[in-house]
């Protein structure tokens, strides 16, 4: 399986180092030891058919779910109370508070309805409980 020009596998595999990576420099730094990481992550293919055909999305409607999932879960999570609070999170940049230069907003606008005018309203819309549900589902995980 490819997303884009990687194979899924290289990057579950590369985001699986960098978690453990990260997790043991926390803990000899902090003399810890253990998941720094409350659950496993999980990578899910936004392009997989299955996904789009049952939850009746089409694949912009998906990934424009997606991207607001991501922005709102600091403030789902509780560590915030807007999503625009959490300054390690891409939301300020997209919605032109901060001059971040890391995020590629043509291929949001390509695949995820992103518009700078309308970010902050569209990234706080309530999602469906069946896009939802999708996230919870064990397919790949890191």
């Amino acid at each position: 399986m490819k997303q884009g020009g990687l194979k899924i596998e290289k990057l579950v595999n590369g985001i699986r180092k960098l978690l453990s990576g990260y997790a043991r420099i926390f803990n000899k730094r902090y003399h810890q030891t253990g998941s720094v990481f409350r659950q496993k992550t999980k990578a899910k293919n936004i392009l997989d058919e299955n996904l789009l055909v049952n939850n009746k999305y089409t694949l912009q409607d998906y990934c424009s779910n997606c991207f607001s999932y991501i922005h709102q879960n600091p403030a789902v999570a509780g560590l915030v109370k807007l999503p625009g609070d959490w300054l390690f999170s891409s939301y300020l940049d997209f919605a032109g508070l901060r001059k971040g230069s890391l995020c590629n907003k043509e291929l949001a606008a390509k695949y995820c309805y992103y518009d700078c005018r309308d970010f902050i309203s569209l990234s706080n819309k309530k999602l469906g409980d069946d896009f939802l549900e999708s996230f919870q589902k064990d397919d790949y995980k890191v």
